[in-house]
């Protein structure tokens, strides 16, 4: 053998170690996918499921119905509703046989990137929402402080108004216990 025949050995033998490697990255990836697969896709629709109970209290509190807030409610349900029906119809068949399970993998995991990238564009939308609702109540908790301010306002004029009209009026010393000052205790006995 030649030394370029042994170089062409060597370097089929590295090409083969190197797709061997490939080989049981992907088989271990595939049996991730499997044994985690149902735990990840319970975890998305825990997700969606605390949206949607969000998006309900929003909508049943009337404090909120502004209409970006709306649009905005609107927009992030539709998008839950979608990735609800990708979920139900991507991964339904829990039991599969496992011949086939193999086979639906890839498919799987392009549909699990999916939901991925809309969860996160959702968090964008939850952003807004957050942003939008903070400052809807910011500015009506404002209104009320306002409002209360003036209420107290007027108050203190209504009882500095009162004060007032009882200084004007006469006093009487008869109506009143006058207790005369004796002055600090220590003095009262002192030449």
């Amino acid at each position: 053998m030649s030394g370029l025949e042994v170089l062409a050995v060597v370097a089929a033998a590295s090409q083969f170690c190197a797709h061997l490697l490939k080989i049981t990255e992907s088989l271990t990836e595939l049996h991730e996918h499997i044994k985690h697969g149902p735990d990840r896709i319970r975890s998305y629709s825990k997700q969606l499921e605390s949206l949607s109970c969000t998006i309900e209290f929003i909508q049943r509190n009337q404090k909120f119905h502004i209409d970006i807030v709306e649009n905005l409610v609107k927009a992030i349900s539709d998008k839950v509703d979608t990735l609800n029906r990708i979920i139900h119809t991507s991964f339904s068949d829990v039991r599969r046989r496992s011949a086939r399970k193999y086979f639906r993998i890839p498919k799987e995991r392009i549909t699990e990137r999916r939901i991925k990238e809309s969860l996160a564009a959702l968090v964008d939308d939850k952003i807004n929402l957050i942003i939008c609702i903070t400052m809807a109540t910011d500015v009506t908790m404002k209104d009320a402080s306002d409002q209360r301010s003036i209420d107290m306002d007027v108050d203190m004029d209504k009882a500095s108004l009162g004060k007032s009209e009882a200084l004007e009026q006469p006093v009487s010393c008869a109506d009143s216990q006058i207790v005369p000052y004796m002055g600090d205790s220590e003095s009262v006995g002192a030449p």
